[in-house]
């Protein structure tokens, strides 16, 4: 079975927070404004990880499947 791996290029982010609104669960915006990320979210989220890297306006965020 295939999981997903969540990428981030923290380079890129700007701290839009779009993923944060699509999955405060799995991505959380610190009080310096640094992304935070589950690496590996559970398969049932593969929707809402897909969404939040398509939402992302610098496309910082990536998904891998491992």
């Amino acid at each position: 079975m295939r999981r997903l791996k969540v990428v981030v290029d923290l380079d890129r982010c700007e701290a839009h927070g779009e993923c944060t609104r699509i999955a405060p669960d799995l991505f959380r915006l610190d009080e310096e404004l640094d992304l935070h990320w589950e690496e590996n979210p559970p398969g049932d989220r593969s929707d809402d990880v897909r969404y939040a890297v398509e939402a992302c306006p610098s496309e910082a965020i990536s998904v891998d499947e491992v």
